[in-house]
């Protein structure tokens, strides 16, 4: 299981934009921009472990598989590894 604290430090590594101000209640709003193109925004949790339902809404949301968003979570998939993924996911006009 992984913290708020770490999926945050994992999405700013891949890209990510997070924004404390967007999000309702306790939770924050991470985007994912390519160019001047939101391609992704979802919420998550501002603190605290997050269950695996939490985790798998996110993984879900970021268009990864379960290996590719353990790698993710692991410190594994760079910005540059996860446009590609998108770029697959999503097409190239994206």
């Amino acid at each position: 299981m992984a913290s708020s604290r770490e999926l945050e430090v994992a999405l700013r590594r891949s890209g990510f934009e997070i924004d404390p101000r967007r999000g309702k209640g306790s939770h924050k709003m991470a985007f994912f921009l390519r160019g001047d193109r939101l391609v992704i925004a979802f919420p998550f949790p501002d603190s605290g472990d997050l269950t695996p339902g939490t985790l798998a809404s996110i993984r879900r949301a970021m268009k990864l598989t379960h290996e590719e968003f353990q790698s993710f979570l692991h410190r594994k998939l760079s910005r540059t590894d996860y446009e590609a993924i998108l770029s697959e996911r999503l097409g190239d006009d994206r």
